[in-house]
This record gives structure tokens, C-alpha cells and sequence, in this order.
């Protein structure tokens, strides 16, 4: 967005709705931005009648920003709410689900809920989203002829013994799974995890993601002491920089030094240190490093032993 403009930018996507009623603005209207002025930061605003209010940016600061989006329904429409909500008196609970049943000329929409019949406006529905999926905690008690499972890695600490019957349970034709590892889903569905709530699973997964890269941080410093080794002790020169050392192992590994960095080059994949030997590149797997790490400090064993037997040889020479 450019700030030099003087003329009102149109910003289409946002709509406010105020905490209380004040003279100008009412809470149980919601706003759309028609324009703002950059030089005056004012917003220009419009209620469903087409009345327009000005908005000064630090003025009225009780009110809530939404981003207007499409959604398109159609009669038998399965549909949840998505937050605990009171509109017009009537309260609307998160996961409460409803069906549209039809459309009125005046743009109101009539729904089932809770086994009964009501016409509201659209505003009405503001949290409310699809019901093709649900969560399986959101999903206890619900039923359904049909039902797909997406288990993911299957290693997620939220998959057990307990969430797995719960899923399988809801479907009564068909229950498919979809899982990227049949082997890690097979262990965790093997495991109690009842006792264990929301805010510990993710202290873990914290604690697992700080461990794994520190794990991997070492790996990497390994690989890095033996390939320092390796072109410092055997590497070609570039004829076209002299400046920068060269050296190739047996497999293919080509590993790079210049003032300024390290590289190790394999197969189009690349792990780069910079001169305080922080990674600064790294697009190898763990199984790819720790092959490189296997092998460079075989490469690099084999010149100290060779450089033992040529110390030694000279020494009985003499």
C-alpha cells in the first residue's frame, strides 16, 4: 500500500462491530470499511442500510475486526457453530450444530436447532462454519454411516488407544484411515494416553521439537569437524580462486572452504556453515547426514592411519 496517497484506499475485506452502543455505532450492527484515509487515519464505514459513519483509528476502541469472506449455502446445509456466542438473546454454544432448512426473499435464513425451527439474519451465523469435519473429542456421541479418519504420521501425541475407539466408533457402514505410517499409527493406537490433557501433549511436543534440534545441531557439528579436516589436509586448489579449497571424496561429496564458509555438496543436496560455523544451509535428511558423518570420518581415519605408517616408515629410514 503506498502512504503517499491522498485519495481513500479501498480496503473491501473488513468488518467492525462495536462492544457497546454509543451514539453513532451499535452493537448489534456490524460495519463494513468501505474506504480509509491514510492522511487523516479515518475509516469510512457502512451498516447493511447503506448509512455511512466516519472512524477515527483512536476512537471507539471496544470493538472486534472480522474478515469478510464468501461462503456459499444451500438448502440441508450441515453446519456447526464455532464459538459460545449470545445473538438477539439466544445463546449459540461452540460445536452446536444446525441445519439450513431454507431462505426467506427478505435475505433471512430459517435453521434447525436443537429440534427447533428459527429464522435469523445472516449476521446470525457469523461463528458458524461447515460440518464436513470435526475433531474427535468434538465428535463423541455422533454418528455417521460413513466415516474417514486422518491419523497424519500417526506418531501425534494426541493419537491413543482411547482417541482411536472414539473415531472408529462414530462410523456404522465404512471407517477408512488415512495415515502416512501404518507401523507408527499401529504403536500409538497401543498406548493409554486418558490421563494425559491438552497443555501436557504440547509442553512435550515443545520439548521434543528443542531436543531434535539440538540433536541435529550436533550431527551437523560433527559432519562439519571431519570435513574441515578433510579440505584442509587434502584439498586441490581452484585454479580460478586460490582463495577457495577443494576436495572430492570416492562417492561423490564435494566439500568447499573459503574464507567465509564450508559446503558439502552431495547429490544436489547441500549443508553450508558460515565462518562462525553456524548452519546456514541445510537441505539434508537426518539419515543423509549421519551417512555423510559415517563417512567422512572413515575417509578421515584412513589419512591419519596413512600419515602414522608414512611417520613411521621415515623414522626407521633414518
Amino acid at each position: 500500500m503506498n502512504l503517499a496517497l491522498l485519495k481513500p484506499v479501498v480496503i473491501r475485506w473488513e468488518m467492525y462491530k462495536f462492544g457497546h452502543n454509543t451514539v453513532r455505532f451499535k452493537k448489534d450492527i456490524y460495519y463494513r470499511v468501505d474506504a480509509m484515509d491514510i492522511q487523516t487515519k479515518t475509516l469510512i464505514l457502512r451498516d447493511s442500510l447503506g448509512n455511512k459513519q466516519d472512524l477515527e483509528l483512536n476512537t471507539y476502541k471496544d470493538r472486534t475486526v472480522f474478515q469478510s469472506e464468501t461462503r456459499e449455502l444451500r438448502c440441508r446445509e450441515q453446519m456447526k457453530f464455532t464459538r459460545n456466542h449470545y445473538h438477539n438473546q439466544k445463546k449459540q454454544i461452540n460445536g452446536q450444530q444446525f441445519t439450513v432448512l431454507g431462505f426467506k426473499t427478505n435475505g433471512q435464513i430459517e435453521i434447525k436447532t436443537k429440534g427447533k425451527t428459527q429464522t435469523v439474519h445472516s449476521d446470525a451465523l457469523l461463528y458458524s462454519d461447515y460440518r464436513y469435519v470435526d475433531t474427535v473429542h468434538s465428535s463423541q456421541g455422533k454418528t455417521a454411516n460413513y466415516c474417514i479418519y486422518a491419523a497424519g504420521s500417526g506418531k501425534s501425541l494426541t493419537v491413543g488407544k482411547e482417541s482411536f475407539y472414539v473415531a472408529a466408533s462414530r462410523a456404522k457402514q465404512e471407517f477408512k484411515v488415512y495415515t502416512a505410517s501404518t507401523k507408527a499409527l499401529g504403536l500409538s493406537i497401543e498406548k493409554s494416553r486418558g490421563q494425559e490433557n491438552a497443555l501436557n501433549l504440547i509442553m512435550k511436543q515443545k520439548l521434543d521439537r528443542q531436543l531434535s534440534t539440538t540433536s541435529t545441531r550436533e550431527q551437523e557439528f560433527k559432519l562439519l569437524v571431519s570435513a574441515k579436516y578433510l579440505v584442509e589436509s587434502q584439498e586441490v586448489l581452484n585454479p580460478d580462486n586460490f582463495h577457495i579449497k577443494n576436495y572430492k571424496s570416492a562417492d561423490g561429496t564435494e566439500i568447499k572452504r573459503d574464507k567465509n564458509s564450508l559446503s558439502i555438496t552431495y547429490q544436489g543436496k547441500q549443508l553450508v556453515f558460515n565462518r562462525d560455523n553456524s548452519t546456514v544451509r541445510n537441505t539434508f535428511t537426518v539419515t543423509e547426514i549421519d551417512r555423510q558423518i559415517q563417512a567422512r570420518n572413515n575417509e578421515m581415519q584412513q589419512h591419519l592411519n596413512q600419515n602414522r605408517t608414512q611417520t613411521h616408515s621415515r623414522t626407521i629410514g633414518r
